[in-house]
């Protein structure tokens, strides 16, 4: 079970009925969605980092983001950001107070800093994305690599 096509094969062969293989992409597709939800591990981590604009609190998440692991206003030395959920955020850095961001929340595709940054700064985050799916064009990923018992 290294690619896509083999993984294909040893369902349809672990089914044994004919009649499911036009469903067997569906399959993995739902499994991968169940993956995504509920898999936390290294091969999920990616690296990103983005750069804040002056007294805009907002920066879009990266694309296929899931979860935050760490947040940091880079430099020397970096500055970790500690999450607050969206109501205390809200509480907190409602208004229209600037600053080197302390906080972060998520909200809908979008982190939010608090306080708002009052000059540029570099942020990195390290977070959890969602894995690749696999097709015919990508024919394997990490979790298909060391976890093919997964699918």
């Amino acid at each position: 079970m290294d690619t896509f096509a083999n993984l294909k094969t040893t369902i349809a062969d672990y089914l044994a009925r004919d009649d499911l293989t036009s469903n067997i992409p569906d399959f993995i597709t739902l499994a991968e969605s169940r993956m995504n939800k509920e898999l936390r591990i290294r091969e999920m981590m990616k690296r990103s980092t983005t750069t804040t604009a002056a007294s805009d609190d907002t920066n879009l998440l990266p694309t296929g983001f899931l979860e935050a692991r760490d947040i940091f206003i880079d430099g020397n030395p970096k500055t970790p950001l500690m999450y607050v959920t969206p109501g205390h955020y809200s509480a907190i850095y409602g208004g229209s107070e600037t600053g080197k961001p302390k906080v972060f929340t998520v909200i809908g595709s979008e982190m939010r800093l608090g306080p708002s940054p009052d000059a540029v700064y570099t942020v990195e985050m390290l977070y959890y994305g969602r894995i690749t799916a696999l097709s015919d064009s990508a024919t394997s990923n990490d979790i298909l690599t060391n976890y093919p018992d997964l699918y």
